[in-house]
């Protein structure tokens, strides 16, 4: 039980560490009287303005997908959660099969190493979309199988009877 404790802390650490892999280039614009702003992605590509030395340090940055390439960005996007879907279907399988706690294990052990490697590897767009979806595919079917587990489980029993959660 503690196991499934301390996976929250990696768990809040995949959830919000998207925003800042996916965090946009700055984008400056000029006025009509020559002075430089930040704007937005639209008004920034089109003016062909973008400042990557101010820029966030993120994937999308490094990955340049932005601009003519920002498509690209939201396929990563779904690619994320496609994965997750996946690994439903696969680790659901394997837990009928081999049982709750190895399809379990496998997941966790699945997306944690996906996670590492995410930020270790994804040095092409190919890489980072294969690894974004398997560290989902990996993370997302052990939320649900560790409340299941919790939920057979009953909580656990005081000496009076009375079930404690």
């Amino acid at each position: 039980m503690i196991l499934l404790g301390l996976q929250w802390v990696l768990t809040a650490f995949v959830i919000m560490i998207q925003p800042f892999i996916n965090e946009l280039p700055t984008f400056k614009c000029k006025h009509e009287d020559g002075t430089i702003y930040e704007c937005n992605e639209e008004k920034g590509c089109s003016e062909g303005w973008v400042d990557l030395d101010d820029s966030p340090k993120s994937l999308i940055v490094k990955l340049e997908l932005y601009c003519d390439r920002a498509y690209l960005r939201s396929l990563g996007e779904a690619l994320f959660f496609a994965g997750g879907s996946l690994g439903f279907v696969f680790f659901s399988h394997a837990a009928d099969k081999y049982g709750r706690k190895p399809a379990l294990m496998l997941s966790y052990f699945c997306g944690a190493v996906c996670m590492l490697a995410l930020a270790l590897y994804s040095d092409n767009v190919i890489v980072y979309f294969a690894l974004l979806s398997i560290c989902w595919a990996g993370y997302d079917p052990f939320f649900a199988f560790s409340l299941i587990i919790l939920n057979e489980k009953g909580g656990t029993s005081s000496p009076k009877g009375r079930i404690i959660f």
